[in-house]
């Protein structure tokens, strides 16, 4: 098509006035849970590999002079129980502070796992 021809359709196309767009509230994002809402159920969950939920509960051990409290633990449990790169987080109420200047916390850690009864245990120094 010639160059005269083409602008010469484009000047018989209709003409449009320019309306300025309309501002419109910000939308929020809609919100997500994993867990449902009130009017929600959940059908099937299968959870991914290497993940699980957290316990929701706490572990308290009391003495007479302190309270220690550990948050995201099982409730039944009989010690408080961290997964790997497991975050620590709790309170600790002291009975009488006018006399402490630090308090220092000292943790341990242990590994326990299920041992195959088909392979040996190697242990060495």
């Amino acid at each position: 098509m010639p160059t005269t021809d083409v602008l010469s359709s484009l000047s018989s196309l209709p003409s449009y006035d320019h309306v300025p767009p309309t501002p419109r509230a910000p939308v929020e994002p809609p919100t997500y849970s994993s867990e449902p809402g009130a009017d929600e159920e959940t059908v099937a969950h299968t959870p991914r590999a290497g993940t699980s939920t957290s316990p929701q509960g706490s572990f308290s051990k009391q003495w007479p002079q302190a309270t220690l409290t550990l948050k995201d633990q099982d409730e039944t449990a009989r010690l408080p129980t961290y997964g790997r790169y497991g975050r620590i987080t709790g309170e600790l109420e002291l009975e009488d502070t006018t006399s402490i200047v630090s308090v220092i916390a000292e943790v341990g850690s242990a590994y326990d796992f299920p041992l195959s009864l088909s392979s040996p245990l190697h242990c060495t120094d």
